[in-house]
């Protein structure tokens, strides 16, 4: 891991790379990129199919837990609270997406 605190700790993570990219992205011309899809970790300036909180209203704020995560603040042990979904499975894939 190179996350400040977890230096040492491997972990390992399975990705599906696709080349889809949503109709009006800006950033579909700028090169490749990726998208992760995991509860509550979705950036929200930058996000164009973020259609889970009008789906889910009451998980809004689960939604946007870790939105900013390692993005402002590099210290890995702020900016996502993963506690801020009530369904127990949202909650748990965000945490397990938190743990990697």
């Amino acid at each position: 891991s190179n996350a400040l605190g977890y230096e040492g700790v491997e972990t390992t993570l399975v990705l599906k790379g696709t080349n889809f990219c949503p109709d009006g992205n800006p950033l579909c011309g700028a090169g490749p990129h990726f998208d992760i899809a995991a509860p509550g970790f979705d950036v929200l300036a930058y996000s164009f199919a973020h259609e889970c909180p009008s789906r889910e209203p009451d998980e809004a704020d689960g939604f946007a837990a870790c939105g900013d995560w390692l993005i402002n603040n590099q210290d890995s042990d702020s900016n996502c609270d993963c506690s801020l979904f009530i369904s127990p499975t949202l909650r748990e894939g965000c945490e397990n997406f938190y743990s990697l």
